[in-house]
């Protein structure tokens, strides 16, 4: 008698069968659908599994970005859509992504030379 079918194709199959492809689409979807939902940690949890499965997949860079950014992350925001222009420079978000990270880097708190220095510079009076 032959094996009830088990195809990578039901919903909630593990990802053992799949190939490596078909669960970067999948975090890669799935995360997509968690952005358009403003569900911003499961979508930074899919993208990441995505982006740790190829790191130069443009759609799971981006994702990671744009969740990353939503959760004030903007140290990581940042880095990731530097990546993703560097992968992707006209791609279709492009334009999306140059002004997301002119307002990542904006948002980033900076920390000057000066102010994390100065108290080992001024010893107090003996």
């Amino acid at each position: 008698m032959p094996a009830p079918d088990e195809s990578d194709e039901r919903p909630g199959k593990s990802t053992k069968n799949k190939t490596r492809e078909q669960v970067i689409k999948e975090d890669v979807d799935v995360g997509g659908f968690y952005l358009d939902k403003k569900n911003w940690k499961a979508a930074q949890a899919r993208f990441t599994a995505a982006f740790g499965l190829d790191s130069e997949d443009p759609d799971a860079v981006w994702g990671l970005a744009e969740a990353e950014r939503h959760l004030q992350l903007y140290k990581e925001a940042a880095e990731h859509y530097k990546l993703f222009l560097s992968y992707d420079p006209d791609g279709p978000h492009h334009r999306e992504a140059r002004k997301a990270l002119d307002e990542v880097e904006a948002a980033r708190p900076s920390v000057s030379i000066s102010s994390k220095t100065a108290g080992s510079e001024t010893m107090p009076p003996k």
